[in-house]
């Protein structure tokens, strides 16, 4: 037996099967390099739209109870989520809407000008340390 050199339509149909490798390692090599403290913003998509009903997007976005926002915290690495309640400023329509649920106080009108603290527990030098943000709802029409 004694080794045979490789057909052309061999070397063709090898280049044709490491061509895609190579794609993909180009485009791993390209990849952008993550800087502390930097916005980190991945494009998956472009020229792209979902048409979601309006109020479908103002409750993924502000029920703490939506599939979004769960994985979002859970993904921050925080812990200890509480949630204060939404509250309207006292020129606002919906400022008298007490005791509704969360969920249905924000799938049944305008958020706008609403208000919210959320606090969480982080660990920071090996100690956990509590932290709070407010969220406030400046815009909230399908414009």
């Amino acid at each position: 037996w004694q080794p045979q050199a490789p057909s052309p339509n061999r070397k063709e149909s090898v280049e044709k099967i490491v061509s895609p490798l190579a794609h993909v390692q180009k485009q791993t090599q390209e990849s952008p390099k993550y800087v502390l403290g930097k916005e980190i913003s991945n494009d998956v998509a472009s020229n792209m739209s979902l048409p979601l009903p309006f109020d479908l997007c103002r409750l993924l976005l502000l029920d703490s109870a939506s599939p979004l926002n769960q994985t979002w915290e859970s993904e921050r690495g925080d812990a200890d989520y509480q949630h204060g309640e939404w509250t309207f400023p006292p020129s606002s329509p919906r400022v008298h809407e007490k005791g509704l649920a969360e969920e249905q106080l924000v799938s049944s009108g305008s958020m706008l000008d609403a208000q919210r603290v959320r606090s969480y527990t982080r660990l920071r030098n090996r100690e956990k340390i509590a932290l709070s943000e407010a969220l406030f709802v400046e815009k909230d029409d399908n414009q």
